[in-house]
């Protein structure tokens, strides 16, 4: 299963009017991008019919962004990160009235699981977990310097990799593919290199976070998550 930012689940994650007809904490929670994951769907039980009602509103999204997209080129005009919300927030409540109560309810254990401990820089995961507002902000502040530095790790190494390919110029079609698959291979062995920082650096962000939750807070987070998904092969 994918991890996603948390910045992309917490788009996915706005509420809307649809939640009012559904446990508005799971719906608010649940994300349906990782619903693509055949295993998840296997998990949650989803049937052939709710599937093919799925795609359908999965298709008239890509018609849309298609659509906005096409407007937006021929305006030479910005997205409009209101309008893109907009269209997140229709795909979400069409997918999510295909779930039965339990399902939603497994797959906001599952988006939990994915995103893990840092699911509770949001307002409403924070607020059901337990956090004070001096708690809940020391614990964003923790968890945006941390991703920042892991950006920017990040961005270095691609930078460093990308460096002797400044000035480049393809004559050909297949000396330009040439190049893209070394640039791709460059950035690979740089990902690889970073590897262990990123993942000390995630290690002592979320040792951290952990720090800011008393027990009692941190078991109620793990319950939130439900069993652990283990995907069958």
């Amino acid at each position: 299963m994918k991890r996603l930012s948390l910045a992309l689940v917490l788009v996915l994650c706005a509420a809307s009017a649809l939640a009012q007809k559904l446990d508005s904490f799971d719906f608010h929670v649940a994300n349906v991008v990782i619903l693509q994951d055949r295993r998840v769907q296997s998990e949650l039980g989803i049937t052939a019919a709710q599937r093919a009602k799925m795609n359908v509103y999965a298709s008239k999204h890509r018609e849309r962004i298609k659509s906005y997209e096409q407007e937006l080129q021929a305006k030479k005009e910005k997205a409009d990160p209101k309008k893109v919300l907009g269209f997140l927030e229709t795909l979400k409540e069409g997918v999510l009235k295909q779930l039965s109560a339990s399902q939603l309810k497994r797959l906001r254990e599952l988006t939990l699981q994915n995103v893990g401990l840092a699911a509770v820089a949001d307002e409403v995961v924070a607020k059901r977990v337990g956090l004070s507002a001096s708690q809940l902000s020391k614990f964003r502040s923790i968890l945006t310097t941390a991703n920042k530095k892991i950006f920017e790790t990040e961005r270095s190494a691609a930078k460093k990799a990308l460096a002797k390919y400044e000035g480049m110029h393809a004559k050909t079609k297949d000396e330009a593919q040439k190049l893209a698959s070394q640039a791709k291979a460059d950035l690979q062995a740089a990902g690889r290199k970073i590897a262990p920082t990123l993942q000390k650096l995630t290690a002592d962000r979320n040792e951290k976070m952990a720090a800011v939750l008393t027990s009692k807070q941190q078991k109620a987070f793990v319950a939130l998550q439900g069993k652990p998904f283990v995907p069958k092969s």
